[in-house]
Formats: C-alpha cells, structure tokens, sequence
C-alpha cells in the first residue's frame, strides 16, 4: 500500500526526513504567529478624554444651530484609537467630535452664518477670518490647553449645512492623516 504513495515522496521516507519536516512546518507557523503578532493594532496609550471633558467642553455648539432649523444629525463620538492609514506608527486617539447637520428653512446664507458667529462668540470661539472662505468658515479656541477646532460648511441651495468641533486628545494623538 505505502509503495502506490512513492511517488508523492511517502513511501521511502525515513523517520529522520519525516521529524525534520515537521520540524520546519512548526518552526515556520510560529514564524508567521510572531511576525503576525508584531504588525497588528497596537494597542491603546494613555486616556484621551478623562472624565469626557473635551467632549462636555465642546458638546454646546449645538446650540449655536438657528431656531426653526431641523436638525438632520448629531452625533456625540469620544476619541477612539484609530490610524488613517493603518500603519503600526501612526496609531493613536482622534479628536473628540461634536457633529450637526442641519437644515435651515427659510433663512438665508447670510442669517445661518451671521447667528451661528454671535453664538459661537458667545460660548468663547474666535472665527478665524484668514481661513474662512466662501461657504467655509472655521473657528478656534482653547480647550484643555489644546486647540480645538469648529468647521461650518454652507447647505448648497438648502440642503443641510455641517457643523463639526473637534478638540484633539489629551493623550497620544494619531499621526499621519
């Protein structure tokens, strides 16, 4: 019976040439298990966001949306450990982010732009004129001793504008986005 395997090189194989291939089998699996486990997701570093006071700091500028506008989306999100391009070296924490899409009936450009500036102002943001631009405006303030950021990008014909803040962690930030 063993002679019909000869030809897939069983039938006259020694004990010694047997225990030497399983030897390299197993040497190479645990080859790949190392190797494998050297280039996943690192893991987490430090607590971003301690006692989610960068997203409490953050969380107001859903008032500055106008009254009677409908709101499309809010959304609320931690920093999570992330990299943007999955590269071992670049993982670290996002931003926490305060996020509104919002609908504005019947209210022009201009009356979107001009209450969501004086309720930003109220609640400590500064526009940064150099930066805004044509349907983009941008805010900046001091949250926790880091810049925090605010995004608002005009509806096009009364579609729903994007209001976003984001307030960079407090402990290991991602890297190379």
């Amino acid at each position: 019976m063993l002679d019909r395997y000869a030809d897939w090189g069983w039938g006259n194989v020694d004990r010694v040439s047997r225990m030497r291939r399983v030897v390299c089998a197993f040497a190479a699996s645990l080859l790949i298990v190392v190797v494998s486990g050297f280039s996943g997701v690192p893991g987490p570093v430090g607590n971003p966001d301690p006692g989610h006071r960068l997203l409490d700091a953050i969380r107001p500028v859903v008032k500055a949306v106008p009254g009677g506008a409908t709101i499309t989306r809010r959304t609320f999100d931690e920093p999570h450990w992330d990299s943007c391009d999955g590269v071992r070296s670049t993982y670290g924490w996002d931003p926490a982010t305060v996020d509104v899409g919002f609908t504005p009936h019947g209210l022009s450009d201009a009356e979107v732009f001009g209450h969501i500036k004086t309720a930003l102002a109220a609640q400590g943001w500064t526009i940064d004129a150099g930066t805004s631009q044509d349907g983009a405006w941008y805010w900046s303030r001091q949250v926790e001793g880091r810049d925090a950021s605010i995004q608002l990008l005009a509806g096009d014909g009364g579609s729903d504008w994007d209001l976003q803040a984001n307030a960079p962690p407090l402990a290991h930030p991602v890297t190379g986005c």
